[in-house]
């Protein structure tokens, strides 16, 4: 293995934590505006009309985009299986972010009271710190098992499948067959 491929490595198990951290704050932030509270910069909640997350949707589709390109790319370009090893690194440490979550949350879990630092029956008294309720949240997203679907099938498709062809073996000559004058 090379040290490029670690470090790719290490690069997809950073991005996934973050990916996983930032879309829970936006699925956070969509649940809230969908019940009628919003959440300011502090992530203190203040009660407004409930509205269509709209926005927070899109963002969630653009974040998701956003950590998908870098894998695809890498598994577009592989010339090996041991080159899709920051896809399958992705894949780990999002499964594990989410059975981490799964285990350690008491259901029915409210995040709106995690935030609001009280502890409460809802969530089993837990109190969070932020980035770890993002983190929770964005592992028991909705979002996340339809990230890890694609880097499922990023993962067992064939190294190089979508590779463009080289010009230089795929060029034809084609003879001018028009008389001379």
């Amino acid at each position: 293995m090379s040290l490029g491929l670690l470090l790719g490595a290490a690069a997809a198990v950073v991005g996934a934590a973050v990916y996983v951290t930032a879309i829970g704050y936006l699925d956070l932030r969509a649940s809230s505006i969908g019940t009628g509270a919003r959440l300011g910069g502090d992530m203190v909640p203040t009660i407004v009309p409930p509205r269509a997350p709209v926005w927070e949707g899109l963002a969630i589709a653009a974040v998701t985009a956003l950590a998908v390109w870098p894998l695809w790319r890498c598994r577009r370009t592989a010339s090996s299986r041991w080159h899709q090893l920051p896809v399958w690194t992705a894949l780990v440490t999002v499964i594990a972010l989410t059975a981490w979550a799964a285990v350690t949350t008491e259901l029915p879990y409210s995040a709106m009271s995690v935030l609001a630092g009280r502890p409460s029956a809802w969530d089993g008294g837990v109190t969070d710190q932020l980035a770890v309720a993002w983190t929770r949240q964005g592992a028991l997203s909705p979002a996340t098992p339809v990230f890890v679907g694609v880097l499922v099938v990023l993962a067992l498709a064939r190294p190089g499948a979508c590779r463009a062809a080289d010009p230089a073996t795929t060029e034809v000559a084609i003879e001018d067959d028009r008389p001379t004058r």
